[in-house]
């Protein structure tokens, strides 16, 4: 077997635990999801979603832009991988801190009512032990995520119960806030016992190096300007709707985001065990796998939108019921942003690898700004479904506003994305391919 074929084994092995695990959870979840929401109401779960987008508005301070940094270091620098984590978790440990402190102060800054902060407090208590998540990058970097897949599906299967059972209790939405935040730490948790069971470990002693620290904190610098920006246009939609519309209308607006993001876990998963093998990959045989990598991602993305555009207003109907039958046309809009999603991941991958955080950053800031400005035109002019609109026009200017400005500095891989953009060709071939060779 060729290294090239041995190299999409592993990622298709790996990627094929995380993903399994993620749709076992999803079904069920979404049915649990859809269960809660019908008990809870528009306005109680809109109160639910406005908590989580103030909370989770800091989240890329917790996170530090480190995931795919520490995947590539892992990859790359395997002697001294005790030392890596170490700081990793030192410098999340920093950052969980601080936006656990600064959504607290973003509640207050906003007079969201003494419920709606104490929501917020909570889900941002989260971010104390985001740390942990060092130990799932080291799972990516060896392609060995199925220990941490089975812990993470009886995590979540058992909240799910939780949730379940909360219904018929009667009980009210701190109950679910407080079970959603649970699930979350314990699947953090579960990561470092997974590790401990795993017989990958780190390699040298995990100690504390400070001129590594400084280092990995100098090179995420612009993936957290970059997470600042991303996070401005993944949550600023919800909060500004959740503003000028109140409480119902941000309900039934993030019931359509959450469907259309529900799916978004298998171009991540794809995305992380594919990085390292990126990464690793000879000048001789990089340019084909991106080429399969950025046509796999858009294929992804075709099927959720024809999926959606076939199904969206029935299943919402059967799903949620009449009061959220408006949460299906803005599905239907927001749902072919997630094209484009999948195009940036070819993109990011070519720049983490090529040390270019810098590009990075500031096309999410460009993309930011445009999201914030979109959205409070279209909103006013359209309502909820505006904030659909906004988002899929920002993303397709910034896909292909970056190739316009960079384009003779990273013209073959624009190429690659453009031809991904119609990958259907190709992927005959590949399918051909494959059969010929069994």
């Amino acid at each position: 077997m060729s290294k090239d074929k041995k190299d999409l084994k592993r990622v298709a092995g790996n990627s094929a635990w995380m993903i399994i695990a993620k749709v076992i959870n999803i079904v069920i979840g979404l049915a649990v999801s859809v269960y809660v929401t019908r008990y809870l109401g528009a306005e109680s779960k809109g109160m639910m979603a406005n908590a989580q987008a103030i909370s989770g508005f800091w989240g890329f301070i917790a996170a530090c832009g480190l995931a795919d940094i520490l995947i590539s270091k892992f990859s790359k620098e395997r002697e001294v991988s005790g030392k890596i984590a170490t700081s990793g978790m030192i410098i999340m440990l920093c950052g969980g801190t601080i936006a656990f402190l600064l959504s607290i102060c973003s509640a207050i800054v906003l007079n969201t009512g003494s419920k709606v902060a104490v929501y917020v407090a909570i889900f941002a208590s989260v971010y104390l032990f985001q740390f942990f998540s060092v130990f799932e990058y080291w799972f990516y970097s060896n392609s060995i995520s199925k220990y941490f897949a089975i812990a993470q599906s009886c995590v979540h299967i058992f909240f799910l119960i939780v949730r379940f059972i909360g219904v018929p209790l009667g009980a009210g939405l701190l109950y679910f806030v407080l079970a959603s935040v649970l699930e979350t730490v314990f699947v953090f948790v579960s990561m470092f016992f997974c590790y401990k069971k795993s017989k990958c470990s780190y390699v040298g002693q995990m100690q504390i190096d400070r001129k590594m620290i400084k280092s990995i904190f100098i090179e995420a610098l612009p993936m957290i300007a970059m997470g600042f920006a991303t996070t401005i246009y993944m949550k600023v939609d919800q909060i500004v709707v959740g503003k000028m519309l109140g409480n119902t209308e941000l309900g039934l607006y993030s019931v359509a985001v959450t469907l259309a993001e529900y799916w978004y876990f298998i171009p991540g998963v794809v995305y992380s065990s594919f990085l390292p093998i990126l990464a690793a990959s000879d000048k001789s045989e990089y340019k084909d796998k991106l080429q399969k990598f950025a046509d796999i991602m858009v294929l992804l993305g075709y099927v959720a939108a024809f999926g959606v555009m076939v199904f969206g207003e029935w299943g919402i109907g059967f799903l949620y019921g009449e009061e959220f039958k408006k949460s299906a046309y803005i599905l239907m809009v927001y749902i072919w942003s997630g094209i484009f999603t999948c195009l940036s991941y070819s993109g990011q991958a070519v720049y983490i690898i090529n040390k270019d955080t810098k590009i990075v950053m500031w096309i999410n800031i460009v993309g930011a700004v445009l999201n914030l400005l979109l959205n409070i035109v279209f909103i006013q002019w359209m309502g909820s479904i505006g904030a659909a609109f906004a988002t899929l026009l920002e993303y397709m200017m910034v896909a292909f506003g970056q190739m316009v400005v960079l384009w003779k500095r990273y013209s073959e891989l624009y190429i690659i994305q453009l031809k991904a953009l119609i990958p259907f060709k190709r992927l005959f071939m590949y399918a051909e391919q494959y059969i010929r060779n069994k």
